[in-house]
């Protein structure tokens, strides 16, 4: 995908206060001035017919904050179990109680993800992906360099091989920086229209807009090199307080679990507890069970711990 000329634009630099309140979330902005001014924004990129129009139209436009995160669970949100993804499951995420839920595959579902994080439902995924463009494109250095590119993974490759696994577009011959700084510049362009998937890149930017670390979780069904690129987690670039503990976004696969060789990620899903507090949920629920029976309580006891422990 070209993006207007041959020589690759440059990098759009941003005053570091305007940045970080175009993607800091915050109490006090209501909600639909943040929907509302994300959605005129979105609505230009729509139009946007190069990487120079991106840019252009991230520079004229501040977004507000985003609101705090909420704590977002299967309970208090009535979120749905995506039984399919239960199988694609780590043992370091299943330890934790973390379930996969429910995401709709339309090639959103990345943003939708973000949307269910930020606001506990898929709707306003159209926010979420107009404030990723926006962040890839005023922090796109960053995002293409060494250190970034490195940390969080279990290995250290160096920036082509790293290259390859972030970029959905792949070139052919040799990935000079350059060479990627086109790729991430068509991939930024590719990303304004609704429902083209996202990657890697993205995932990372997602860890930047709502300011927390992000766990990139990929199955070991799929292939162990892979694996060792994206199972991994993202920290935001500012060292600031972090707004809520870690979350978890899985690699999955929108048509269910096809044989090992032939499985391959096309979709995320969020995973989330089942309980907003589950050791304080176990109790309660314990406690209803020692007054129906105390034998009762005794034989599910230990069905209860493994099950929210």
């Amino acid at each position: 995908m070209k993006s207007g000329n041959n020589s690759p634009p440059a990098t759009v630099t941003t005053p570091e206060s305007e940045t970080r309140q175009a993607i800091q979330p915050a109490d006090s902005t209501p909600l639909t001035n943040t929907i509302s001014d994300s959605i005129v924004f979105w609505e230009r990129l729509m139009q946007c017919q190069t990487y120079k129009e991106v840019q252009q139209a991230t520079l004229d436009t501040v977004l507000p904050p985003l609101p705090s995160l909420p704590e977002v669970t299967f309970v208090t949100h009535k979120r749905v179990v995506d039984n399919s993804a239960v199988k694609l499951l780590t043992d370091e995420v299943e330890c934790m109680g973390l379930l996969p839920t429910n995401i709709y595959g339309d090639g959103n579902c990345l943003p939708r993800c973000g949307s269910v994080l930020i606001y506990g439902d898929e709707e306003k995924h159209l926010d979420i992906r107009a404030r990723i463009i926006m962040e890839l494109v005023v922090n796109e250095a960053k995002y293409l360099d060494d250190k970034f590119l490195e940390e969080g993974s279990n290995v250290s490759l160096g920036r082509k091989n790293f290259a390859r696994q972030f970029a959905i577009t792949i070139l052919g011959g040799k990935l000079t920086y350059l060479a990627i700084q086109r790729v991430i510049q068509a991939e930024v362009l590719r990303l304004c229209r609704s429902g083209t998937y996202m990657g890697i890149w993205q995932v990372a930017a997602l860890s930047n807009i709502i300011q927390t670390d992000v766990v990139s979780v990929y199955p070991r069904y799929g292939g162990q090199t892979v694996r060792n690129d994206l199972n991994r987690t993202f920290v935001p670039f500012e060292k600031v307080e972090l707004k809520k503990n870690k979350v978890y976004i899985m690699w999955s696969n929108i048509h269910g679990n096809k044989p090992p060789e032939e499985w391959h990620p096309n979709h995320f899903v969020t995973l989330l507890r089942m309980f907003p507090d589950e050791k304080k949920e176990l109790a309660s629920v314990g406690q209803e069970m020692r007054e129906l029976s105390p034998i009762a309580f005794m034989e599910d006891s230990d069905v209860l711990q493994h099950q929210f422990h």
